[in-house]
């Protein structure tokens, strides 16, 4: 492929075949041109800090950084799938999560001494930086507190600690952090929160949560700046049938059943109309794997009862009912059959993502901050808007918002062995992802959007 015709492709963005024209999936544009670089309006200090503190070659400021993030990390905030709703009253509140306190109090009182901070169901935070026009919509970022918990059969096998925070090599090794629905019910109460003091029905400008990063392909560089999310489900798959001694047994057994469904179920995948992006098919389509499956108490029982749960994650065009008529559909494609009866339990269901829009302000400053702030050297940095292959946060933040953006300023690359043992997080990341932040509320302060 010759470099015109590449170049051309990256800026036409992911499509879909129509009979008609040829369309971008996300924006239903012709073609997605790229957001020129924005660099906030000049000025002698703040330009200076930029160009000096958050240069990669800063060492002293990289050692900082590093060092800042590795105190954090000694601090044990671990979520776990057991913890529940923080209560009321702290003192009754799992005690597991005492680090989440340590870190508001001892790692962040500068924050606190210029921001107002409040604090909501004793653990989430919200910080405002009150601006000089209250009549201009505010934008938000959002952060988690919490790291994924460790297993201890592995502990052998990590380098370093995973709680020390060595810091080696040019990296910060250490678990380091998470998206665990024990702390994550905590967003929904801020966004209760923040809708009583009149941000609700869409008065933030724009929302900017933890989501894709910056990928290498096809020979340049890509800031996936995701701007929706499939929807989810689960779904759990019970048949019910007459037991018995497993010296008699009828043709088919519960599991036998279920194993039926399970094939239809793999033997039927969703056929996607994108032609072009195909190198992730998992982050834009349909996906439906079981994840578990039960049945049987004895080895010379006939089981009774068998189950099987998927999760389902929806396509962007698609909805809950949709899913639910297809997978009802092919259960009755399976077949009925004597003393049997099969059920199907929805549960925990999700519509994909509202898509925030692609030619407004918002995206324009976003896109535009990080291609002036995240490009090194002299390497081509292309934005395209995209689908994260799981879902975030950012469900709570729908009635907050309509422009929401899921980007995490890292390079994909540079991040080593997510939630698992060596878990490490690249020094020169840090010092870039904290100076695209900078850029970006200088940005958000000079442009009325």
């Amino acid at each position: 492929m010759q470099k015109a015709e590449f170049e051309a492709q990256v800026i036409r963005g992911p499509v879909t075949r129509s009979s008609v024209r040829t369309v971008c999936l996300v924006c239903s544009a012709a073609s997605c041109a790229q957001t020129d670089p924005r660099a906030p309006p000049p000025s002698p200090v703040l330009d200076s800090v930029f160009a000096t503190q958050f240069s990669l070659a800063n060492a002293s400021y990289s050692n900082q950084a590093a060092t800042r993030l590795a105190g954090l990390v000694r601090i044990r905030s671990e979520s776990f799938d057991d913890m529940k709703t923080p209560p009321s009253d702290p003192d009754t509140d799992d005690p597991r999560r005492a680090g989440l306190v340590q870190i508001r109090d001892r790692h962040i009182s500068l924050v606190h001494k210029h921001l107002n901070l409040e604090i909501v169901n004793y653990y989430g935070l919200v910080y405002t930086w009150i601006g000089s026009d209250s009549s201009l919509k505010p934008v938000m970022v959002t952060a988690h507190q919490d790291t994924v918990p460790v297993d201890t059969s592995s502990l052998d096998k990590w380098t370093f600690p995973p709680f020390e925070g060595r810091i080696e090599n040019g990296y910060i090794w250490a678990q380091i952090v998470s998206i665990m629905d024990a702390v994550e019910t905590l967003r929904g109460e801020i966004t209760k929160h923040l809708e009583a003091k009149g941000y609700g029905n869409q008065q933030i400008e724009f929302i900017l949560d933890e989501g894709s990063s910056v990928e290498n392909q096809y020979g340049a560089s890509f800031a996936l700046l995701s701007t929706g999310e499939r929807g989810y489900m689960d779904i759990e798959y019970s048949v019910r049938t007459i037991g018995g001694h497993s010296s008699i047994p009828p043709d088919h057994t519960a599991i036998g059943f279920l194993a039926k469904i399970i094939s239809a179920l793999e033997d039927h995948p969703y056929k996607p109309n994108c032609q072009d992006l195909n190198r992730s098919p998992s982050s834009m389509n349909y996906v439906w794997p079981i994840d578990i499956v039960s049945g049987g108490v004895k080895v010379n029982a006939l089981p009774e009862v068998a189950t099987a749960i998927g999760n389902y994650r929806i396509h962007i065009d698609e909805s809950v009912k949709s899913t639910e008529e297809r997978v009802l559909g092919l259960m009755r494609c399976c077949g009925s059959f004597s003393r049997t009866r099969f059920y199907c339990y929805l549960d925990d269901s999700l519509e994909p993502a509202p898509i925030t829009p692609t030619t407004g302000k918002p995206f324009q400053l976003v896109a535009g901050t990080i291609r002036q702030a995240m490009v090194r050297g002299d390497e081509k940095l292309f934005v395209a808007p995209s689908l994260p292959t799981g879902n975030s946060d950012t469900r709570y933040f729908h009635s907050l918002s309509k422009h929401i953006f899921r980007f995490t300023a890292l390079r994909d690359h540079d991040s080593h062995n997510i939630h698992t043992v060596d878990e490490k997080c690249k020094m020169d990341d840090l010092v870039q992802s904290a100076g695209f932040f900078f850029q970006l509320l200088r940005n958000v302060d000079q442009d009325v959007l």
